[in-house]
């Protein structure tokens, strides 16, 4: 997993897992604890009788505290390109690894995620999945397609997503629904 700027043991996601008090006050040092027993409270602060906050708890402050939270910032450090790559263009790893630095460095948001990196063709691959599964299993018995996204951002692989369905299936594009859960 990674805790601030470095490489730290991989991340249990666990919510019940708790981030021990000298976890938190050092926030670059190890980002979980695996020790300490388990709790069902939803909220639960540091006490002398636990030995931290519960994972969920500590992900869930550091994300969307709104004062404090990574996702509350006025400049949301996630980034966007204004055009897509050219995939087709490139002539291989080294080509690419070019022209992604070279977006990269004009981008002052400090990191991508792969749908905005592969736009539209990451969207489009997870929805060409979700309709070849949605069309041998759920359109047969006359269930309509439901989508839930949970953390969609600017909207991007909603676009995509939604795009290739209306496409390639408009009967099931009319009919389906799609919902986006975002909290940032």
């Amino acid at each position: 997993g990674v805790c601030g700027s470095h490489v730290a043991r991989p991340l249990i996601v666990d919510p019940n897992v708790y981030v021990s008090r000298s976890e938190i006050s050092t926030s670059t040092s190890v980002c979980v604890s695996s020790s300490g027993s388990r709790s069902g409270s939803s909220r639960r602060a540091a006490t002398e009788d636990t030995p931290g906050v519960l994972l969920r708890d500590f992900l869930t402050s550091a994300l969307y505290d709104n004062t404090h939270g990574y996702f509350s910032q006025p400049d949301v450090p996630v980034g966007s390109f204004p055009t897509p790559i050219a995939f087709r263009t490139l002539l291989g790893a080294d080509d690419y690894n070019r022209v992604l630095a070279d977006k990269y460095s004009k981008l002052t948001k400090q990191w991508l995620t792969p749908v905005e990196i592969f736009k539209p063709h990451y969207s489009q691959a997870v929805a060409r999945y979700v309709l070849d599964v949605y069309t041998t299993h759920d359109l047969p018995n006359g269930y309509p397609l439901l989508v839930y996204e949970l953390g969609g951002g600017a909207g991007t692989h909603a676009v995509g997503f939604l795009e290739l369905i209306r496409k390639q299936a408009p009967e099931v594009f009319r009919h389906m629904r799609y919902v986006s859960v975002e909290i940032s």
